[in-house]
């Protein structure tokens, strides 16, 4: 993704995706910018039902993709949604000027199976059946042997194995 505004004027794009309250929330992605005098960020945050926002938390993009051309990797997080959670937005901002790059950028979640259920403390377990001392065994069940090896019979060799191509990554 690239971002520039038109002039000096500030832009942004984001995506909403569903928030679980107790949820925890790690976006990580790569970025970075041609002018790191100019402000540009990613952000991740929480908004309620109303869309307004609950907490936020950002990471300045400052990387300069001119000094290697590539982009340096960022992470913000892991954030818990706060109670009255219903949206996590992950938000890029050109604050003022040049262009913003991001790439790769991953929202994971992490959320409580039944976020409606409240945890309890340990439940004492049931107990189990209780054994009768003394209790004859039952016999084993008769083994039967296993087939006889033939001696002395050719092996066929097997057909070697060629790397699949598909399974190596480039280089990074």
């Amino acid at each position: 993704m690239f971002l520039r505004p038109t002039g000096q004027i500030a832009g942004a794009v984001w995506q909403d995706h569903l928030a679980v309250p107790g949820g925890n929330y790690l976006l990580t992605l790569a970025g970075g910018t041609h002018n790191t005098t100019f402000g540009h960020e990613a952000a991740m945050q929480f908004l309620d039902a109303n869309g307004a926002v609950l907490t936020s938390d950002s990471v300045e993009l400052d990387y300069d993709v001119d000094t290697r051309g590539d982009l340096a990797d960022y992470a913000i997080g892991p954030n818990k949604a706060p109670a009255g959670s219903v949206t996590v937005r992950v938000v890029f901002r050109n604050l003022n000027g040049d262009w913003v790059k991001a790439d790769a950028a991953c929202l994971l979640a992490s959320v409580p199976a039944n976020p409606d259920t409240p945890v309890t403390p340990d439940t004492p377990a049931t107990p189990e059946t209780p054994v009768t001392p003394n209790t004859p065994a039952t016999p084993d069940t008769p083994v039967t042997p296993e087939t006889p090896v033939t001696p002395n019979t050719p092996v066929t060799p097997e057909t070697p194995v060629q790397p699949e191509a598909a399974n190596t990554l480039p280089p990074t």
